[in-house]
């Protein structure tokens, strides 16, 4: 199943199981993004938890947003939800 196929199963039936097996595909993936992006691995977990919860809440972001492909489409939700954090740090 593909990454918008897994989305729309966990969007439209609220299925847990579904949810827990993209976790448990990604999860490796995107804490790597977190870890590039932090260079911090307590810093990366907090950030990994945030674009998790996300997708839980919105599935729909990520298929309805964009036609590429499905990874990038989680690389960049992991650097948005980053950047959404990091406003205010940096001047």
């Amino acid at each position: 199943m593909t990454t918008n196929q897994e989305l729309r199963t966990i969007h439209m039936v609220k299925d847990k199981a579904s949810f827990e097996a993209f976790y448990n595909k990604y999860e490796y993936f995107l804490f790597n993004i977190a870890y590039k992006l932090t260079g911090d691995k307590d810093q990366s977990e907090v950030l990994l938890t945030k674009v998790f919860k996300r997708i839980k809440e919105h599935p729909s972001d990520l298929f309805e947003a964009s036609t590429k492909n499905p990874t990038f489409t989680l690389f960049e939700l992991t650097v948005r939800v980053h950047k959404e954090n990091c406003q205010g740090l940096y001047p």
